[in-house]
């Protein structure tokens, strides 16, 4: 039985994005909420990991942010660097 209302705010196109999403789905807003907060009965918690980025995934996602740092044409190319 749903009796009970949760309301949030959000930024308009994370809203729209999510929603897309999850009509794509099969699964309206009501319907996902019910599931993640479902999930977080069953396992007492918040169910995926919520870490403190390290200083250096922290200096990678600025330079990401900021387009700056060494580009690769393809995966390819990255794994050859990661391996030198």
């Amino acid at each position: 039985m749903l009796d009970s209302t949760v309301r949030a705010r959000m930024n308009k196109p994370l809203k729209n994005e999510a929603e897309n999403i999850l009509k794509e789905i099969g699964l309206n807003t009501t319907q996902a909420i019910n599931l993640f907060y479902k999930k977080i009965v069953a396992v007492h918690g918040i169910p995926f990991d919520l870490k403190i980025p390290s200083e250096n995934l922290k200096k990678s996602m600025l330079e990401v942010n900021n387009k700056k740092g060494k580009q690769h044409r393809d995966i390819k190319e990255m794994m050859k660097d990661l391996k030198s």
